[in-house]
């Protein structure tokens, strides 16, 4: 990149650095100046994202590859869940069903509290 003297293993640069021409070059807001530099590219990249990611092009296919997943996925839920059934244990919705009517008991419960503790008081 920049040629090393003989005399030196610092490389030699082809035109001299002065405090001036630092003044010249560096922006006066740094902070300003990096923001202008992100908004340079990030306005092209984003305009470009937004229309390649909006593309028939690409949502076709991304559509039929989330529909099959989707099936996929349903199949085998369906698959494990009769296999679980098979071999007598019980699945998310077994659980599920449990819960709901343990909360059930439970608010029942609640009611029958508040009514004892209204009469006995």
């Amino acid at each position: 990149l920049f040629p090393i003297t003989p005399h030196s293993n610092t490389p030699s640069l082809h035109y001299p650095i002065t405090p001036h021409s630092l003044t010249r070059t560096m922006p006066q807001d740094p902070l300003q100046f990096y923001k202008s530099l992100f908004d340079t590219w990030q306005r092209p990249a984003t305009e470009f994202w937004d229309a390649a990611l909006r593309s028939p092009l690409y949502l076709e296919p991304l559509k039929s590859a989330l529909d099959s997943s989707l099936i996929t996925q349903k199949t085998l839920q369906d698959f494990s869940e009769a296999w679980q059934h098979a071999w007598g244990l019980a699945t998310r919705r077994d659980w599920e069903l449990v819960q709901h009517r343990l909360n059930q008991i439970d608010t029942q419960l609640r009611r029958l509290n508040r009514r004892v503790d209204k009469l006995a008081g």
